[in-house]
């Protein structure tokens, strides 16, 4: 049984731990473990041959640096590649979350949460009149912009996950 599905991965934290493999041995396999998240680049981690308890495993270690990620779900695959032939096969995929480290200064919020909260400040802005345009990734809102704003909104909270399946049916349609 794989242990990387079952960790629990925070951003800007070391991470370690180890695989054993009953029918692939460290001294025939490199295993590698590749996570991508998105338009993001890939990021690899490779096993080293250790012996636990008495035990070939592969072991893996990833310091902060290389773990300073964004917080957010990913894919993973796990690969074995044979030392002989140097053929790979992937033997697991699925997806794993990274958290996040609330030490960091990195924002803990998904992207979409945080545009929809930049857009509703915007939105309340314009609407109580205590500025006459405000610019958001590039687009400039006025008040006579509040209905297209609006949907703006709504089409964040909807990429976000935050508005209930009732709400976009009466909403958008």
């Amino acid at each position: 049984m794989l242990n990387f599905p079952g960790l629990k991965l925070y951003s800007g934290d070391a991470w370690q731990w180890s695989e054993s493999l009953s029918d692939y041995s460290p001294d025939d396999y490199d295993m590698k473990i590749v996570i991508k998240m998105g338009t993001n680049a890939a990021v690899i981690f490779s096993s080293q041959s250790s012996i636990i308890n008495g035990e070939k495993v592969f072991v893996f270690s990833a310091n902060a640096t290389k773990t300073n990620i964004p917080t957010g779900v990913y894919f993973y695959q796990i690969k074995l590649t044979n030392k002989t032939d140097l053929l790979t096969n992937t033997i697991a995929e699925g997806k794993i979350s990274v958290l996040a480290n609330l030490e960091s200064n990195q924002d803990p919020r998904e992207y979409w949460l945080q545009v929809v909260e930049a857009l509703q400040d915007i939105y309340l802005r314009l609407s109580k009149r205590e500025t006459n345009e405000s610019t958001y990734n590039g687009r400039t809102f006025k008040y006579r912009d509040l209905a297209a704003l609006r949907a703006e909104i709504l089409n964040a909270e909807i990429r976000a996950g935050v508005v209930p399946k009732q709400k976009r049916i009466l909403e958008v349609g």
